[in-house]
């Protein structure tokens, strides 16, 4: 939540910005996000990297159709920030037997 309404306050919703409806966001222009916003909130510097951290939280890309590139979270809506604090990361032990690895 706080990147996008930074984002916003800023002026580079241009860049990335919440979807009308507020229950997913867009990154606009991936090149602008990696030089004007990425380093004010991640240690990462590649686009990919972002990418994977959305996955590992839980969230979903939609790949075709309209909607192509926004993500998606149940519990990252702009109306309710409060329900955020659901979303976790699973441990590498819950990753690793979902994905049909070792126990």
């Amino acid at each position: 939540h706080f990147l996008l309404n930074q984002a916003e306050k800023e002026g580079f919703s241009h860049i990335i910005s919440w979807c009308n409806d507020g229950a997913a966001f867009k990154v606009h222009d991936s090149k602008q996000f990696l030089e004007k916003v990425m380093p004010n909130y991640f240690d990462q510097s590649k686009f990919e990297s972002f990418r994977r951290q959305l996955n590992l939280y839980g969230f979903s890309r939609v790949s075709r159709g309209p909607n192509r590139g926004i993500y998606y979270h149940p519990f990252f809506l702009k109306s309710e920030p409060a329900l955020s604090a659901n979303i976790t990361r699973p441990s590498s032990t819950t990753t690793a037997t979902t994905a049909g690895g070792r126990d």
